[in-house]
Parts: structure tokens; sequence; C-alpha cells
């Protein structure tokens, strides 16, 4: 299964105002500063996750049909649509009526049978939006307060090192996110 994200979403997974609020800014000198650590922390977040936070749409690809697909991208909003390259190399677009989707789990499975596809690769693409919603106010407050603690951490460490000796939160951006996380991905 490969994946490609067309079209990342310009919604910052935290408003810079909630932003500026947490690390008691005022003023809009670093505006673009911040962005950028909002950025940075809702990729980290995502990553450590393996969860998409801002929804997103993305097209999974398949090398070709099995009797049951499952993509497992999180969390799945909608399979929006299902293509091939049939034995011609024709693409050809399925119904939805041609598929049983199980949008909880990530499942595809066909009614009667997928059809044969083109002997290449990619010959499946697997059209899916994913991500809480489409603002960051959809967002789970932990997951928000796990990306704030972690902006407040590179704001006032703009180093690679430092001379003081650092601990970590008890209650850190991990405490945070480890609800959210599904070890088994």
């Amino acid at each position: 299964m490969r994946i490609r994200v067309l079209n990342p979403s310009a919604q910052l997974p935290v408003g810079i105002l909630t932003v500026k609020d947490h690390l008691r800014i005022v003023g809009n000198d670093e505006n673009s500063y911040l962005s950028n650590l909002i950025v940075v922390a809702g990729d980290w977040a995502e990553h450590y996750l393996n969860k998409h936070l801002i929804s997103k749409q993305i097209p999974v690809y398949l090398d070709g049909f099995s009797s049951e697909i499952i993509v497992k991208l999180y969390p799945l909003q909608s399979i929006d649509a299902v293509a091939y390259y049939d034995s011609d190399n024709v693409r050809q677009v399925l119904t939805a009526s041609d598929y049983d989707a199980d949008e909880i789990d990530g499942r595809l499975s066909s009614f009667g049978g997928w059809p044969a596809t083109y002997d290449k690769y990619n010959a499946v693409e697997i059209d899916i939006t994913v991500g809480y919603g489409d603002f960051h106010a959809q967002l789970p407050r932990s997951i928000q307060q796990a990306m704030l603690l972690l902006i407040g951490h590179l704001y006032e460490n703009r180093e690679d090192t430092t001379d003081l000796k650092l601990k970590q939160l008890p209650m850190g951006a991990k405490a945070l996110l480890s609800p959210f996380r599904d070890p088994s991905i």
C-alpha cells in the first residue's frame, strides 16, 4: 500500500491565537515563527500517533485487488472512490454499490468479487479522506495541549544544545497523546 497526500490542509492544527495565549505573547512580530512551530508540532504529533489531525484527501495505491482490503490510515472519515486499470489498461471507476466499505475499520470488500486488473504497479487507487475534522477546534483537547507543550519547549529552547539540565514533565506531550495512540499500528 502506497499513499500520497494530495490536498494537505491549509488549516493549522492549533490556532495562532491559542499559541500566543499559551506563551503569553502580545503582538504579531513572531507570528511567522509561531506558525512554523505549529506545523512542526502537528507533524510530530501525526508521526507519533500515526494519525492525521486535520482533514486531508489521500489516494491509496495497490498493485491489485485482494479479497479484503484494509486501509490503515486513521482517523478515516470516508472512502470517496475506488478506481482501477482493467485488463486492457483502461481506467475504470467503481460505483459505491460495487463494494462494501466499513469506514470504522477501513475495510473494503467486493459484492461478487473484484474485477481483474492490468498487471502494473498502482493498478488500484482508493481515494479516502482522513483526519479529525476540517478545523483545529475539532481536534481532541489533549492533542492540542500536547502540541502546545511541544511548541512552548521549542519556543523557549531555540538551539540544539543548552547548559541547563532539562527534565521531562511527568504529564508531558507523550502522556497527553498516549490515549489516542494505537501501539499496534
